[in-house]
Order: structure tokens, then sequence, then C-alpha cells
């Protein structure tokens, strides 16, 4: 018998969203996703273009830095944080 993949049904519909990894730490940058571009962070422009995307049904913000996610949440532009463990660098 082959191999065949199929695609899904409209019951078993996938759902794509993107995962925007967003430090504080950088070395060159640091507190870069919430430098200011035309009176807006860097993150908020990010989520803008993820929303665009036609075949994305949302985005999500992974950080483990507390004024991130209270960026996040202050924006309330249907930004979601994650915030996991801190990471070492």
């Amino acid at each position: 018998m082959a191999a065949t993949t199929a695609g899904p049904t409209d019951t078993e519909r996938r759902r794509h969203i993107a995962v925007i990894p967003c430090r504080w730490g950088a070395s060159r940058f640091p507190g870069k996703p919430l430098a200011l571009l035309g009176g807006k962070p860097l993150l908020w422009h990010v989520h803008q273009r993820c929303l665009e995307a036609k075949r994305l049904e949302g985005a999500i913000v992974a950080t483990d830095d507390e004024r991130i996610e209270a960026a996040c949440r202050e924006i309330r532009n249907r930004l979601h944080p994650y915030r996991g463990a801190p990471h070492r660098n």
C-alpha cells in the first residue's frame, strides 16, 4: 500500500499562529523590543505584520522579561504574552 499525505478536512482544519521571541537583554541593543519607531514599540510593528499575514490566525509574544510582558498588556491590541523561565545568556 502506498503512503499518502491527506490534507486536513474541514473538521480537522489546522490553526497557525506566530510565536514572536522577545528578549530584553540583547548585547548589541538592550531593550530593542520596546524601542520606539513612529511612536510605537518595535514589538507592536512585528505583531502587526503577523496579523496581516493571510495564513496566521494570531500571534503570541514569548518573553522572560516583565517589562515586555507589561508592555504587551498595556498595548492590548491582541498581544498575548507568554512568560517562561528566565533564559541564561
